[in-house]
């Protein structure tokens, strides 16, 4: 009996704890660096088709490319598919304030802009306002611009580099350094962006 209720108070301990606490990817480091890594240009991430790849049915096709310029951001999704006969197309375009220091980055999203069509005609046309912010991490090893969350501009998946971070800010963290690594070039779907200009 004693050992159920400890495991609960814990279990609850854990949960307010991660509901209640900082969200350390969403703010950026608050110490001083000696150089700024500069974030400006385009930054493309590197994709593949979420459908099946010898579907005869259903083709689909993606791309994300973030822009940072001179503190400003735009970051723009767009999705083809071609499912049977009919032609979707979804084009969101978020945008906002890019502030860095050292090799973070952070961008606080203000507005998005989505756009959805279905055989050549609009369908939806939507903006809205939003204060969203997600850091990011630039790794000179690799050349590769992180999320600390998988990034998907509207709806967020909690899941990504953080999930390795012991010590937030901690550039020489094993365990960041590996989960970089991992969602670099191992997964299905990489997060990381290179910079192309």
């Amino acid at each position: 009996m004693k050992i159920k209720l400890i495991i609960i108070i814990l279990t609850l301990i854990l949960l307010l704890g991660d509901c209640l606490g900082k969200e350390w990817y969403r703010e950026l480091p608050e110490r001083n660096y000696s150089q700024n890594f500069n974030f400006d240009g385009v930054w493309l991430k590197s994709t593949n088709p979420r459908s099946a790849i010898n579907s005869s049915w259903h083709k689909n096709s993606w791309s994300q490319k973030l822009v940072v310029s001179k503190g400003k951001f735009t970051l723009e999704y767009k999705s083809i598919d071609l499912i049977g006969k009919i032609l979707q197309e979804k084009e969101i375009i978020s945008r906002g304030i890019a502030q860095s220091k050292g090799n973070w980055l952070l961008l606080k999203t203000e507005s998005n802009d989505i756009k959805s069509s279905k055989d050549g005609k609009i369908v939806d046309i939507f903006k809205n306002s939003t204060d969203k912010s997600l850091l990011y991490y630039f790794n000179k090893e690799y050349e590769l611009l992180f999320p600390m969350m998988y990034d998907t501009l509207i709806s967020e998946m909690k899941f990504g580099v953080m999930d390795g971070v012991v010590e937030p800010y901690n550039e020489e963290e094993r365990n960041f350094r590996t989960y970089m690594k991992t969602f670099a070039f191992k997964e299905y779907q990489p997060h990381s962006y290179k910079k192309v200009n």
